[in-house]
Formats: C-alpha cells, structure tokens, sequence
C-alpha cells in the first residue's frame, strides 16, 4: 500500500491507455523507436556497471505507453525488470536492493567523473547532482513496502 495519496499512475496507464496513445503516426512510431533504443540502452545498463538500467527503463515505459500498448506490457510483465517498474508505477518506491545498488552505481560513475575532470565548478555541479538524485533514491526505497 502505497503512501501516496490519490490514483496511482499504474491504475491511471490502465484506464487511460487510450487517451495516452499519441494519435499522430509519424510521433507514434518515433516514440516505438526511441523506447525499443531506451530498453537496448536498459538492458545494456544491466550488464555493464556504469551505465544506467532504471533510468532508460522508466523513459522507455512513458514512450511505450503512448505508442505500443503491446511493448508496454511485455516491459511492464518482463519477468526481470516488470517488477521493479511496476512497483514504481504503483507506489513511486524502489525496493531496498534496488537502491543500494543505483546509490553505488551513482556514486561510482560520479565519483570517477570527477576525479577525471578538471574544473572545480563542474566537480561541485556533479556533486550536487548526485547528492539530488540519491536523497531522491532515499525517498524512493522509504516508500517501498515488502510484497
């Protein structure tokens, strides 16, 4: 249970997929492209360590929503990355595994990003930037609720 208040966006996809879809065809098909390139990213983010995986993830199920409601439910019900988006979609929580390993990620590709650049205001920015998205995280794996 979830504590949000109000509909949550999976109950909102669910009931509005029809009003979602994007009518113009030539929109539609660039958005199956870019979330099919988002998911080739995603998966790709799941095997190599710097790169992201729930990022390109969550990009490519706001893409498919409005464009392929049939490669919106195999994202949504793949047996590896359903769960977790779905979890997200429900109840804006990351479970706990989840977000440790997005906070060590972080911080890894952070910390070598800074380390290989030379300006100190792009050091600050960077750090500012990852302190953002972890208090984010933190909040995210607050909400979650064990199944």
């Amino acid at each position: 249970m979830s504590k949000c208040k109000g509909p949550h966006l999976a109950d909102q996809i669910a009931t509005e997929k029809d009003n979602l879809l994007v009518r113009n065809p030539v929109l539609r098909s660039l958005y199956q492209v870019l979330a099919i390139l988002c998911i080739v990213l995603g998966i790709i983010g799941a095997v190599l360590p710097l790169m992201p995986t729930t990022v390109f993830l969550l990009m490519a199920v706001w893409l498919s929503v409005r464009s392929s409601p049939r490669l919106n439910q195999w994202l949504l019900g793949h047996p590896k990355f359903g769960p977790a988006l779905q979890s997200y979609l429900r109840d804006r929580a990351l479970s706990p595994k989840t977000g440790y390993r997005a906070l060590a990620l972080l911080w890894l590709s952070i910390g070598i990003s800074i380390w290989l650049i030379p300006q100190v205001v792009l050091k600050i920015v960077l750090g500012l930037i990852a302190l953002a998205v972890s208090c984010y995280l933190w909040v995210l794996m607050r909400r979650y609720q064990q199944p």
